[in-house]
């Protein structure tokens, strides 16, 4: 049996080379940080099931963009985000202030009490 058939490539459909495109980053690589704690990202976590013994059920992460150095704190409630954030901003003063605080906006980062703790703390540098 012979197969027979054109050995011309065929065209490329619109529909599927789309579809085969991979998400580009969003950001470059010129937008990491230079110093250390001009950016820190940072993140909650839970409700986190089994409860430790301490009655801990999240975890608030602060990670510098420079380093990729992560400070994890454990909080029995969400609303400790704005004591675990102060805490974090008085640990790293000896290094450094930090410049910019990064989230995802959750709600444990809108609240007023975290607004007016940012200001507080952020802006007087």
């Amino acid at each position: 049996m012979k197969i027979t058939g054109s050995t011309v490539k065929p065209a490329d459909c619109n529909v599927c080379v789309l579809g085969k495109m991979t998400q580009d980053r969003n950001r470059t690589q010129k937008s990491r940080s230079n110093v250390p704690l001009a950016l820190v990202h940072t993140d909650l976590a839970g409700p986190i099931e089994p409860v430790s013994s301490d009655r801990y059920r999240y975890t608030i992460a602060f990670t510098d963009d420079y380093s990729s150095a992560v400070f994890v704190f454990f909080l029995t409630n969400k609303s400790d985000a704005v004591e675990a954030t102060e805490r974090f901003l008085a640990e790293s003063a000896p290094f450094g202030n930090v410049k910019c605080l990064r989230s995802d906006n959750g709600s444990e980062f809108t609240s007023r009490a975290y607004k007016a703790l940012l200001k507080k703390t952020l802006h007087k540098a």
